[in-house]
């Protein structure tokens, strides 16, 4: 039997302009901030799913479309209200959204920048409540009686029992002025611990707060289970095909007692136990002290194993991998796309072909092009890593050594041997800025005259340009893929609407900078 859900709409109301959240409120609304893996919005219904049958969300029209797109992927009954404001109080916002259309049923309303940690009990939703906790806002509730105070109690959470349609006086009001008109009888209750992200200190405290030791993406999950011992386990469905091809890699390689990864205690299915490798990532090391010997230790891995494979293999493998998927990935975001459509230039370089998919040809055909010159007398596949950029890089700093970990595992279709270009153009994937854009927690960019300034540190790339020669490694073939693999990590941060227009024009400045 179905369990019956105590509320019938949770009503978040976020039309607010979001100014104590700059800047990474500048170009998004503030319920699209990613204080986490997730932005508030998804939070937000997330906790409050169990509870109800519908969300409702009051926002400003213009950003209806990416809101719709959230929206439908956590698969929730929803309604988007619109309501415009200037400078009117969250009292005539919520007036002019819900009007009578709620009345009589049972209604929560919640501003967008806070939801409880922990459980409410389903039974107390039985009664007028305004939900308080700590000290710290502007109205404060205590034997029925509300009054502003400058160490208030009232967070900004409401339970209607029976919810009435509640007229302003002044648009300026605050809802709080306007409950007791409506609604007699209140009662309170206490949420003893709340997520609170209402301005730039309260993000970052949330931050800090609830930073993970190991950090990842928002599809996987690392936690120490024993004393020099981690479990990597998928936390999204999102990841699952990432990380069996993980799982499966570490089988396939058991055979070869490989020093560069992690010694490998146990393999499900969608998790496994490793060893806890000490030492620290490459991505917090000068590079220059370790290019040579990164790129050695890769060139041990391909050695150690090598298939012959037919040409139609490559290019199946090579087509998948660097057109299609990429194409596919790109689309998925095309909803952010045309919502910083009016972009035309990225770091004071002028976007001179904004067609995505002529440009993804045009790199997938280079690449093409010259991956088969270099193997005009044997088609042949290495065993790979896939996923090789120094943030998937650790050394030791006792013995020196370089050791891979979050292996791909796969290129194209094919499993556990691919390109070693595959691994060969993360060096540029981390020197064009991955490593620290990936980590970042407050990343934004800059608009101005519709030009876009990302906020991406790239390396002085021609100095790695000759180290690359020296290992005949080719440069052109590299850098087309690293832009493809931009190109693909905007689906990858789709659940970041910052990251994800951020990877993207990051992409489209190295294409107009470097092969254009």
């Amino acid at each position: 039997m179905e369990n019956i859900k105590p509320i019938d709409n949770v009503i978040i109301c976020a039309s607010g302009k979001g100014t104590r959240l700059m800047p990474l409120t500048n170009y998004i609304p503030k319920y699209l901030v990613n204080p986490n893996n997730f932005n508030l919005l998804t939070l937000i219904v997330k906790y409050w799913e169990p509870y109800t049958k519908n969300i409702i969300i009051i926002i400003e029209e213009k950003y209806n479309t990416i809101t719709d797109f959230y929206l439908k992927n956590l698969n929730v009954q929803y309604n988007i209200i619109n309501v415009n404001i200037e400078n009117q109080g969250n009292a005539y916002t919520l007036y002019n959204a819900l009007k009578t259309d709620y009345d009589h049923t049972k209604v929560l309303i919640t501003w967008c920048d806070i939801f409880p940690s922990i459980a409410i009990p389903y039974d107390i939703f039985n009664k007028t409540i305004i939900f308080t906790h700590g000290n710290e806002c502007r109205y404060n509730f205590e034997n029925n009686i509300i009054e502003e105070k400058s160490n208030g109690n009232i967070i900004g959470i409401y339970y209607f029992n029976d919810y009435v349609s509640m007229k302003y006086t002044n648009e300026s009001d605050d809802i709080i002025n306007v409950i007791p008109k409506y609604h007699t009888s209140l009662h309170s209750f206490e949420i003893t611990k709340l997520s609170d992200v209402g301005d730039m200190n309260k993000f970052l405290n949330y931050e800090n707060n609830n930073k993970s030791q190991y950090n990842t993406r928002y599809y996987n999950k690392i936690s120490e289970i024993e004393n020099n011992l981690l479990k990597k386990e998928m936390a999204h469905p999102i990841g699952e095909e990432i990380i069996k091809g993980e799982i499966n890699f570490y089988k396939s390689i058991q055979k070869y007692n490989l020093t560069c990864f992690p010694k490998i205690y146990e393999l499900g299915e969608t998790h496994f136990i490793m060893e806890k490798i000490k030492g620290d990532v490459l991505k917090n090391l000068d590079i220059d002290l370790y290019i040579d010997l990164y790129i050695e230790t890769l060139k041990k891995l391909h050695d150690v194993s090598k298939i012959n494979v037919t040409r139609d293999t490559i290019l199946s493998d090579l087509n998948y991998e660097f057109n299609i998927k990429i194409k596919t990935h790109v689309e998925n975001i095309k909803i952010f796309r045309n919502y910083f459509n009016y972009i035309n230039s990225v770091n004071n370089v002028k976007i001179l072909n904004n067609n995505i998919n002529s440009i993804i040809d045009n790199l997938y055909n280079k690449v093409e092009k010259r991956l088969l010159e270099l193997n005009q007398d044997v088609y042949e596949y290495a065993l790979i890593h896939a996923d090789s950029h120094f943030s998937n890089t650790m050394v030791d700093l006792e013995s020196n050594k370089i050791i891979f970990i979050d292996p791909y595992g796969r290129f194209g279709h094919s499993m556990v041997h691919g390109s070693i270009y595959f691994d060969y153009c993360l060096i540029l994937f981390s020197l064009t800025g991955f490593d620290e854009f990936s980590a970042s927690k407050n990343y934004h960019f800059d608009i101005e005259n519709n030009n876009i300034n990302l906020n991406i540190n790239v390396k002085e790339l021609e100095k790695y340009k000759l180290i690359l020669l020296k290992h005949n490694i080719d440069w052109v073939i590299c850098m087309c893929m690293c832009i493809l693999h931009w190109f693909k990590f905007t689906y990858y941060t789709s659940n970041h609407i910052l990251k994800s227009t951020g990877s993207y024009y990051h992409a489209m400045y190295l294409y107009h900078k470097y092969i254009i």
